[in-house]
């Protein structure tokens, strides 16, 4: 492994790491503590205002 890529392993690990402990502890913690990363769900669109509705 190249010594440039160690430090990013460990972090990442070490979050994980942590993520797990906090999960055993209290359950759906990881999820509310993860949720900023989640894509947010796209709202619809409204409807196209049209000279044809009125």
């Amino acid at each position: 492994m190249d010594a440039g890529l160690i430090a990013p392993a460990v972090v990442a690990a070490a979050l994980v790491i942590r993520t797990a402990v906090a999960e055993l502890r209290v359950l759906g913690s990881a999820r509310a503590a993860w949720a900023f990363t989640a894509i947010p769900p796209r709202r619809p669109r409204p409807p196209p205002s049209s000279a044809w509705s009125r």
